[in-house]
Formats: C-alpha cells, structure tokens, sequence
C-alpha cells in the first residue's frame, strides 16, 4: 500500500534514540563510584559537631586520572554537613571531560548530596543535564551506585533539536538496562521526514529492556501527528540487533489509528482485488494490531488485526473503501507496496463510490489474496455462502474468485445471482422485464468484465415471477441485454392477450436459443418445439417476435419441417405463425392435416383458432372451406 503521511517505524526508532541519550547522560553521574579519588573535602567518621563543619566558598576543582583531566567542578560551597553527608551548593557545574571534541557532559544544579561510601547522591533544584544538543530538566534526581538505579518522582524534561518530553517518574536500572517512565508521559519528536509537524505521544508507563531491546507503553497510549493521530491501551515493541530498525510493534485494547494525508500531497491509491485502497485518510480499528518491519529497512514487512477490525481507505471526493472482519492481514514488499491480504470470520468488505448509488459489498467467512496467482479468492462456511452485492446485481455460491489483473470472476457450486430491477435508460436482461429482479442459479459462472457477459454452465435455472428459462449453457451480456444459450433450452413465457386478464403461458424447447435486443426478438434453432394449451408444435426453429415498448409476446414464427399436434389431428407445413393477442395459428408452406376420422385435408393456408377448436382451410383459387374440430 502507498505510504501515508509519516512512516511511524522510523519516528518510534528515532524516540527510542533519543531517549537512550537523554539516560546516557544521567548514568553519567556514577563517575564518583568509579572514581579512584574523592573529592578533597574533610572526611571523619566521628560525630561532627554544627562548629566543626567545615565549608569551602567558591570552590573550582579539577580532577585528574590517569595523567589526564577527567572532571571540571564548579559550585559557591563544599562541606560535610551535620546529616554526616556532603554537599556541594549554589550554581553547581560538573563537567565530565571527554576524550573527542564536542562529546563533554554537563551537569548543573543547585545542590548535589552525596553520603561518604558515595554510593547515594541526590541532586536537587534546578538540576540540569546537557550533552550535544540534549538538555534534560528536573527538580529532583536520586542516584544508587550500589545497585545502580537512578530515580526521579518529581517530574523530568528534556529537549533537544528534535526530541522533547515529560515524565513525572523516571527509574532506570544501570544493571538490568532498563528504563520505566511513568505518569503523565508526553513526548514530541520531529522526525527526519518530508513534514514539518511533530509527532506526539502520550502514555502512563513506559519501560524498556535495552540489552533485549524490548519496549512497552501502557495506560492510555496516543500517537499525534498532525491531523493524524492513534490510540491503545498497551503498545509492546522490539527492535532489531542494531537497534536501528523496529523488528516488531503491537497494538492491543481498543486499538485506533487515523491516518490523514498532509496538505499539499498528491492524492493516490492503489487497485488491488479491485479494491480502492485511498490514501487521503485511512481509519483502522481493532482490539489488536501487530506489525513487522523488515530487519534491514524502515519499512513495513506485515500488518495482522484481531478482534473487531474495521479498516476504512477514504478519499478526497468521498469515495471509501471499508473491510471488516475478526481478523485482518496484509503483507507488503520492500518497496511498501500492497502484496498480500488475508481475512477470516465474518468479512465484509464495502466500497461506496462517487454516486451514493455506487456501492459493492463483498462477504465471506475467509477472503484472501493469493499473491503468484494475484488472485482474491472468497470462501464460506457451512450454510454461509460468500457473496458479492453491487447496484445492480447480487452473487452467491459455495467459493467465488476474483482475478485482480483484468477484475474478471468465477463464482462454483450452488450459485444464485440476482440482477436487479433496471433504470429506465437501462436495457432490460434479455427478455424479461426491466422493473423486477431476475434470479439465476447453476453449478457454476464466469464473468467478464471486458465484454460485461455473465457465462453459466450445468443445472441452470433463470425466472421472473412465472416466467422461467432451464439451460445447460447460457450467457448474458449485462450492458446489451443479449441472452445465448446452448445444450439444451426450455422456456415458460407466460402472457395476457388484450382485453383479457386471464394469464396463459408457452413452453418453448430447443438445443439453442438466443435473444437479440436490438430486433426485440427470441430465436430457438435445432429441434424447436412449443406447447400451447392442448397444442403441441415441432420445428428447424421457432422465433418469438416482442413488442418495442413492454417487450411483450406479439408472434410467434416457425420454420422448417413444422408439425402440430392437436387432439386426433397432425398439421405439417414449413412454415407457421401465431398471433398472441388474436390466438390464431397459421400452417404455411403446403400445410396438410391429417385426420384419423376424415383422412387428409390439404389447402394453401390452414388458420387454427385456439379459442373455439376450428380449423379454417383456405386454397387458392377455390372456395374457402371450414372445418370444426369439437374439443
């Protein structure tokens, strides 16, 4: 996925940093129980009386090891007070003297107290520490070189060109190399990044293991930056070897991360799955959120959510993408870039375009993406089936794949599509009306997205009301309407003739049948025949002519090799037409009825009217004759 406004793995590393800095120079303060000498104060193991106390005003003192200067001290008194501890008072300075240029350590403050093992110190008031460009504030610091602990309960700040934070209690343990932060911890970094905005954070406790370069933060943690900002209730952290890189991050109790795209940035995104990943703001909820970076880059290897994610991609226009599930995963190259995705229980994944009608929801009980075959495969349990809702169709079956290089799909076992009611400048689907859905079910379908043409093969059932459609193979062109079907078709088109309100209907069957909207007209080719009332018909083919305006039966036509069966009569002829609305049935085509009781009747035309049962026998150049077949 595209990267957002600040790259949170490279600003944690550089607070890590920062902070071990500011705990280098407060371990600095052990030189006295490494020092093989003291200070040069009176030191006496009696009592002292209040008179023997002896002080030193404006002291300066250097002290040497090793034939080289070590420390520099300054203060306006020395003395061993009548508490059997010595203090050193008034604009204190203690400069540890290092060997480079520019790597000096500076302690002030207003009093240091320290016992004769010299293994307590306190330093009180004012007290400061500056290394670099590294100040470090507090009223009070507590200094054990026995077991090597220094502690703060008063509250401590620090501050450098790109680092500043608060604490209000500090221990850190020279031994154990860990570090705890507690209460009211705020900090602010301004990371080296393409942004000029701080980041922020905020948490009641912070610990760190340094040699196992292990971290948490608890109690109300919250990340700012800019209009960005997250949240959780613990965040544990592990770092690489060098202690460059972040190994590892989580994220845990009621987990909240608001992504906002910086002014000024381009907006983009990134189609996976035809999923719109967008950039302008990205909203991540879940109970937990764990990431991985790789050892050797500032980047992001793998995110994995649980418990109630809810990821949401939104952009400039309003447009989003949102996905929710129980469990969430993506995996990403070392160029940042989207490169797996795993979901599981109860997936749902919504995306709302431009047009409050542009909406497609995907559902499952496990969505993924299989990277090599850049595939999104879409999975149920159970009774569950997966499904993929849009504006204007509805998709279920046992598994349903999604080819993410050209957005094609195949959906196998028990699959049911709905397509829904159309606009009015929407074609129709094929023959049936416009203003109802159209439900579809087979063993499997395909769909192209080029040529927008739905492809069902085996056990395939398509109706509307009464109206119904039963095929082996059969293709539905979703933009144009037009209907193929092949091995084998059958067709119940029911019907109402003008001025009558009682409904009929026609069974037409065939090897093949097709529907061309544009010529309003339904073709059957191969082994044609149609039932109708106490009327059987075979044919080469059978064309059912619509209305332009309702899409209506309004004739029926029949070609090659025709014959029709009605009670003890067979008509034959190579032609016949059937007038809906009128019910007539012409035979053309030198037609010839054969009847068991009157033997052969030929004629040019022979008209059956199926209301009353006749059979009107017309010849050319002869009179018409009637003959009436009773029921």
């Amino acid at each position: 996925m595209r990267k957002v406004g600040f790259h949170f793995a490279k600003v944690f590393r550089l607070f890590i940093g920062a902070f071990l800095l500011v705990i280098l120079v407060i371990v600095a303060i052990n030189f006295i129980s490494h020092s093989k000498k003291q200070l040069k104060i009176p030191m006496q193991s009696k009592a002292i009386s209040q008179k023997k106390i002896e002080k030193k005003e404006r002291i300066e003192h250097v002290e040497d090891k090793g034939g080289k200067r070590n420390r520099h001290i300054q203060a306006d008194r020395h003395y061993l007070g009548k508490d059997g501890l010595y203090h050193v008072e008034g604009n204190v300075k203690i400069v540890f003297l290092k060997k480079k240029d520019g790597q000096d350590v500076f302690l002030y403050g207003d009093e240091i107290v320290y016992d004769k093992e010299g293994s307590h110190f306190l330093i009180r008031g004012q007290a400061r520490i500056e290394f670099k460009d590294l100040r470090v504030k507090s009223s009070f610091l507590e200094y054990d070189t026995r077991e090597e602990v220094i502690k703060s309960d008063e509250g401590i700040n620090f501050s450098s060109q790109r680092v500043t934070g608060s604490a209000q209690h500090v221990v850190y343990s020279l031994k154990k190399a860990k570090i705890e932060l507690l209460e009211n911890i705020r900090l602010q970094l301004w990371p080296n990044l393409d942004t000029s905005l701080p980041l922020e954070i905020q948490a009641d406790k912070f610990d760190y293991l340094r040699k196992k370069r292990h971290g948490t933060l608890e109690g109300g943690v919250l990340i700012f930056h800019g209009d960005s900002c997250g949240m959780a209730d613990f965040m544990e952290f592990d770092l690489v070897s060098t202690g460059e890189q972040i190994k590892s991050l989580l994220l845990k109790g009621n987990v909240r991360l608001s992504l906002i795209a910086e002014e000024g940035k381009k907006e983009s995104f990134q189609k996976q799955a035809s999923l719109f990943l967008y950039n302008k703001e990205r909203d991540f909820k879940a109970d937990e959120i764990f990431i991985k970076g790789f050892w050797n880059l500032p980047q992001i290897q793998n995110i994995k959510a649980k418990g109630d994610c809810d990821f949401k991609f939104i952009s400039l226009s309003g447009s989003f993408t949102r996905i929710q599930a129980e469990a969430i995963e993506f995996g990403l190259n070392r160029e940042g870039k989207f490169r797996e995705f795993h979901s599981n229980k109860n997936v749902r994944i919504f995306e709302q375009g431009e047009r409050a009608e542009s909406q497609r929801i995907i559902e499952g009980e496990i969505i993924y993406i299989k990277g090599k075959k850049n595939i999104l495969m879409i999975e149920g349990k159970d009774r569950s089936k997966p499904r993929i809702l849009s504006e204007g169709s509805e998709i279920s079956a046992d598994s349903i794949i999604v080819f993410l290089d050209n957005n094609n799909l195949e959906a196998k076992e028990g699959v049911k599509l709905i397509l829904n009611p159309r606009r009015a400048s929407e074609k129709s689907v094929g023959f049936f009306s416009k203003e109802k859905p159209v439900f579809i079910t087979s063993r499997e379908m395909r769909y192209s997205e080029a040529e927008k043409r739905f492809l069902f093969s085996e056990d395939i059932k398509v109706w509307q009301g009464k109206e119904m459609l039963i095929a082996k193979e059969l293709s539905i062109y979703n933009e144009t309407g037009k209907i193929l079907c092949g091995g084998g078709v059958k067709s119940i088109l029911p019907y109402t003739r003008e001025g009558s309100q009682e409904e009929e209907k026609i069974e037409i069957s065939a090897y093949s049948m097709n529907f061309d909207p544009e010529k309003n007209l339904i073709a059957y080719q191969e082994k044609s025949s149609l039932k109708l009332k106490n009327l059987n018909m075979s044919a080469q083919s059978i064309f059912v002519h619509l209305t332009k305006e309702k899409g209506e039966m309004e004739t029926i036509v029949a070609y090659g090799k025709v014959i029709i069966n009605q009670n003890q009569l067979e008509g034959k002829g190579e032609e016949a037409r059937y007038d809906v609305n009128s019910e007539t049935l012409d035979l053309l085509g030198t037609p010839v009825i054969n009847d068991k009781k009157k033997g052969k009747i030929e004629g040019f035309k022979l008209t059956f009217y199926m209301a009353d049962g006749r059979i009107v026998v017309e010849n050319k150049d002869r009179e018409r004759s009637v003959i009436t077949v009773k029921k």
